[in-house]
């Protein structure tokens, strides 16, 4: 609906107001302008009268007459001296023997009565509205009426002239006023659309400009009110923006799956951590219902509970995407100032690697206990037979002091081996491992030289190729055991005769150290657990050549505290290359 505005709607009613009020003053004015001056009129009238009476007392009836229309001439008044009987003696307008009897005109009758008359009406005699004023004669009492009259046109049209220039004048002051309240009115008008546009300003958001104060207290009191709020508004929009971003901050930052519900399961909210987890994005998940983001049973059932109660619940999802993930999920019910249900929280916690992390330990722990469980058992079975009388015999005696001996050795090296392990896990997680600069040909030489008497032993060559100066940033020490451990499994499986190639490259990226033997290989589906703790392809083949099963595991750490990567690759029947991946590093000159 249309709406008139403030100008029209106040100066309208302002201005119909003026002018009823103008025309009603004008009618009172004119009408008790009228009565008075017609009342004055009626006054001069008697006083006219009565000079006339004295003027014709004492004159002979045969002058009355003459002097009569002499005086009405001279007075521009029409005088009529009436007899008691009602017959006119005299006139000044006409002749008395022709007029009609006068005492039962009303002015007359009440002059005959002793009253002065007063009348308002059309003459007879001279056809026009004349004003007429009788009194008894003052000088002849009970004798004779004087009776005085005046045309109305000439009352009227002073009354006219009075009464319009008293309306102009009305009517300019009217004017005057009207144009001074439209200016008023437009000032105030001004100055709303002045607070309107500040007040649309503030609602789209830009409260820092503040409102100028107008002349009017009222309109002053209200732009006051106005920047207050703003203020206001300002101040707790900051802080509601602050509280946002830092919850925002807050869910991004989270590696828990955050996502809000409506009461129709509708998604309100979901941070980058469960958009990852779904695979979605979040702009597109917001507004859609969880069954067409997330198509997963399990997710809709603990949805629904948790839409379906007031008490928080939990509970766990195996969720596969790509790979078997296990998420602990926790959900309550989200609510208003009011104590209203607006929807539910969900909380999904990736429980994956704390899972894998078990399963490591239990296997780990198991492969420790089995690792242990022969040569202890081996030991003890030997310390039993000796003790049983094995001991008076020197052979026996011999082989199982011998079998002691090297069952004592694999466990020791077991132990070193995991003490090993411990450091370098330790050394991971603290950061601490000193680099210095070191040339790779030295440390490979190294390696081979701890190797060498089991390499010669068993007929095994190594070969070294390596380019000089070839140098980076490694803990020496550490990277010549990885190196050894890799050397010391490539002669262990290689056939006498054959040769292990230790070959150093390197580009812009990266130094590569590659160990590769000729010997019996590995199947594929071995490959992506070599380097696990305890991890042998062939268990029974490994315990017999000495091995703990953590070389390659060891290695792995190693390489890895070197901010590096190690590969394998292999096939059966054509032998290995295990390649050790190394940051290159900005080195200085080393001698």
């Amino acid at each position: 609906m249309r709406r008139g505005g403030l100008l029209w709607r106040t100066y309208r009613p302002l201005l119909l107001v003026s002018i009823a009020a103008l025309a009603l003053v004008g009618v009172l004015v004119s009408r008790d302008y009228q009565h008075v001056y017609l009342d004055q009129v009626a006054r001069d009238l008697v006083v006219r009268g009565q000079l006339y009476d004295e003027l014709t007392a004492a004159r002979e009836p045969n002058r009355v007459q003459a002097l009569t229309q002499a005086s009405g001439r001279a007075t521009g008044t029409r005088y009529t001296l009436i007899a008691t009987d009602g017959t006119v003696l005299a006139d000044s307008d006409h002749d008395p023997a022709s007029m009609e009897n006068h005492r039962e005109r009303p002015e007359v009758a009440a002059a005959l009565a002793g009253r002065v008359g007063r009348a308002l009406r059309d003459s007879v005699t001279l056809r026009q509205t004349m004003m007429y004023v009788a009194i008894p004669a003052p000088t002849r009492p009970g004798q004779m009426v004087v009776r005085a009259a005046l045309p109305v046109r000439g009352i009227w049209q002073t009354i006219s002239l009075v009464v319009s220039h008293f309306l102009w004048g009305a009517m300019a002051i009217a004017v005057l006023g009207g144009l001074a309240t439209l200016l008023s009115l437009r000032g105030i008008r001004d100055v709303l659309d002045n607070l309107r546009a500040g007040a649309n300003r503030f609602a789209s958001g830009q409260l820092t400009e503040r409102l100028a104060m107008p002349p009017v207290a009222e309109l002053a009191d209200l732009t006051a009110a106005l920047n207050a709020m703003a203020a206001q508004l300002a101040e707790r929009l900051a802080s509601v923006v602050r509280g946002r971003n830092e919850l925002e901050a807050v869910l991004e930052s989270m590696a828990e799956g955050v996502v809000t519900l409506d009461n129709t399961a509708h998604i309100t909210g979901i941070n980058p951590a469960a958009a990852e987890l779904f695979e979605t994005q979040a702009e597109q998940a917001v507004g859609r219902l969880l069954l067409e983001v997330v198509r997963h049973r399990d997710v809709q059932r603990f949805a629904e509970r948790a839409l379906g109660t007031d008490s928080p619940i939990e509970g766990e999802i195996v969720w596969f995407a790509g790979e078997e993930r296990y998420l602990q999920a926790h959900a309550s019910r989200l609510r208003d100032h009011d104590g209203r249900q607006l929807g539910a929280l969900l909380v999904l916690h990736d429980m994956t690697r704390l899972r894998r992390l078990e399963a490591v330990r239990r296997e780990f722990v198991a492969n420790v206990s089995h690792e242990l469980r022969t040569p202890v058992a081996s030991i003890k079975g030997s310390a039993e037979t000796l003790l049983s009388g094995a001991l008076d015999e020197p052979e026996a005696a011999q082989r199982f002091a011998e079998m002691i001996a090297r069952h004592a050795d694999r466990l020791g090296r077991i132990i070193e081996d995991l003490l090993s392990l411990s450091r370098l896990d330790q050394m991971g997680c603290t950061a601490s491992m000193d680099l210095v600069d070191g040339e790779l040909a030295d440390v490979a030489r190294a390696a081979a030289g701890v190797v060498a008497d089991k390499a010669a032993e068993k007929g095994v060559s190594i070969a070294i190729d390596c380019a000089d100066h070839l140098a980076t940033r490694v803990n020496a020490p550490l990277l010549e055991q990885a190196v050894a451990n890799l050397l010391d499994n490539a002669v262990t499986y290689s056939e006498p005769g054959q040769t292990v190639a230790v070959t150093i490259e390197s580009d812009d990226a990266e130094i590569r150290l590659s160990v590769a033997d000729a010997g019996c290989g590995i199947a594929a589906e071995h490959l992506p657990r070599l380097f696990e703790r305890f991890y042998r392809v062939d268990k029974a083949r490994s315990r017999k050549l000495g091995g703990t099963g953590l070389g390659l595991s060891i290695a792995k750490h190693i390489v890895g505290a070197h901010g590096g990567t190690i590969t394998v690759e292999s096939r059966v029947g054509q032998g290995s290359t295990f390649t050790i991946h190394l940051p290159r590093q900005e080195v200085r000159a080393v001698p």
